[in-house]
């Protein structure tokens, strides 16, 4: 009997031991999954803040954009309230900013015609900011008044070369030749789908910014990384004022007033 009775009692033990050991199983089981759930939603959390942050990136990319002139008005002939003649200061600035070297041009009236050339990228490159065809690219044609012919207009750049805005930059050598290409061919660009299609250009075209200037204004023109082109006032600030008086003292001082 007491055999039986050490016997059972051994049997309940493992038994025991057996149904806690299953029941403790099924608890780190549990917990593993718990674990395993958690980080599976961590890392998906980590995905999708990724995607986000990659998205809201390449959003930026596509509604970048950035300075590629600014014009003023120096100075202004008038006939009573009629204004016969503006002198134009032209600045283009490179991809840094930075201002070249400005141009003065007198126009009829008080409204000029700035045409330029665009070449814009399929979006996902411009998206993706590719090294090559991360941006829109423009090179200024001529800048005419509201009461000159096209014919008359001053040339802003020269056909088949990289703009000027382009050609200072050391580290663009790669850049330069590849504009430098595109620009040579932009009407075969413009015009010859399957020539567009073999350097992702999505546009090649003429375009054109125009309307009236204003004293004491300061006139931006902006590209979009895309390739929209749009010109915005604003007040001229006390800096760009000195500039602008500098220069009027400078064309009058050449021209004996």
């Amino acid at each position: 009997m007491d055999k039986v009775r050490g016997t059972t009692i051994k049997l309940t033990l493992v038994l025991g031991l057996t149904v806690g050991g299953a029941f403790a199983l099924r608890w780190y089981d549990a917990y593993r999954s718990r674990d395993a759930e958690k980080e599976r939603l961590a890392e998906d959390n980590r995905r999708l803040t990724e995607q986000k942050k990659q998205l809201e990136t390449y959003i930026a990319r596509l509604v970048s954009s950035r300075r590629v002139a600014d014009v003023l008005v120096v100075d202004q002939e008038k006939k009573g309230p009629e204004v016969l003649y503006t002198d134009l200061l032209f600045i283009e600035r490179d991809r840094d900013d930075k201002t070249l070297s400005p141009r003065l041009f007198r126009i009829a009236g008080d409204s000029a015609h700035i045409d330029y050339r665009v070449i814009k990228f399929d979006p996902q490159y411009v998206g993706k900011g590719d090294q090559l065809r991360g941006h829109a690219l423009l090179m200024f044609h001529r800048l005419f008044g509201e009461h000159q012919k096209p014919a008359e207009a001053y040339r802003l750049d020269t056909p088949g070369e990289a703009p000027q805005q382009y050609r200072a930059d050391p580290d663009a050598a790669e850049a330069r030749r590849f504009e430098r290409e595109l620009w040579k061919h932009f009407w075969e660009l413009a015009e010859d789908p399957e020539s567009a299609a073999k350097q992702n250009v999505l546009v090649a075209q003429g375009q054109s910014v125009w309307g009236p200037f204003r004293p004491d204004y300061v006139y931006t023109i902006e590209l979009s990384a895309t390739g929209d082109v749009n010109r915005f006032p604003r007040p001229m600030d006390p800096v760009m004022r000195e500039f602008r008086d500098a220069v009027r003292a400078s064309k009058l001082a050449a021209t004996g007033q």
